[in-house]
């Protein structure tokens, strides 16, 4: 899904109403329940109109959404990131600032639940881990500002990886969405071994 080019939607076109239909379809009821008809409903066209448009169907269709969906994700998590003046506003910001989009992106979320609960289907594990990579990506060089450039990298998948997790895995210890419960659980848990890889 993410290592290829992503489909383009133009919008105002027949293929933008059908992904802006998914995306409500998949936030009433999740990526598993909705249908091909669910979104042709919802965009009021014809089944075959929505398979013209999407020949490969529902997952053609999900496909579309998905990268979407994960370009304004990098979209907003990389101008936050920028914004960060210290190792522990970046940490703090990133895990929650993702954790944020995550949960208040109501398609993402699923999308990316509906992935690692098939994830042992090739395919499904593949794109989670394109996921994965893609925070990796965006974040490792916002990281090497404050430590080790051979550390970033490293330091970066632990951080995606936590975030990922604590978002489709919720815990009574951490709220991922909270800026204040990151900072503390950074703070206890991250900061004191990060700061040995600073400048």
């Amino acid at each position: 899904m993410l290592d290829r080019q992503p489909r383009d939607v133009v919008p105002g076109t027949l293929e933008e109403r059908l992904v802006e239909a998914a995306v409500r379809c998949v936030a009433r009821w999740g990526p598993d329940k909705t249908t091909l008809t669910d979104v042709a409903d919802e965009a009021r066209v014809s089944r075959a109109t929505a398979y013209r448009a999407f020949p490969g169907g529902k997952d053609a269709l999900l496909l579309v959404v998905t990268d979407r969906e994960v370009s304004r994700f990098f979209d907003r998590l990389a101008g936050r990131l920028e914004a960060a003046g210290d190792l522990e506003e970046l940490v703090t910001i990133g895990l929650a600032e993702a954790g944020r989009a995550l949960a208040e992106r109501s398609t993402l979320l699923p999308l990316l639940a509906h992935m690692a609960m098939t994830g042992e289907d090739s395919r499904t594990s593949e794109e989670l881990h394109s996921v994965l990579r893609l925070v990796c990506e965006c974040a490792t060089p916002h990281l090497a500002r404050f430590i080790d450039a051979d550390r970033a990298a490293g330091v970066a998948e632990l951080l995606a990886r936590l975030a990922v997790t604590y978002a489709l895995l919720p815990s009574s210890e951490v709220d991922i969405c909270s800026y204040d419960s990151v900072k503390r659980f950074a703070g206890a848990m991250l900061l004191p071994a990060l700061r040995n890889f600073q400048h």
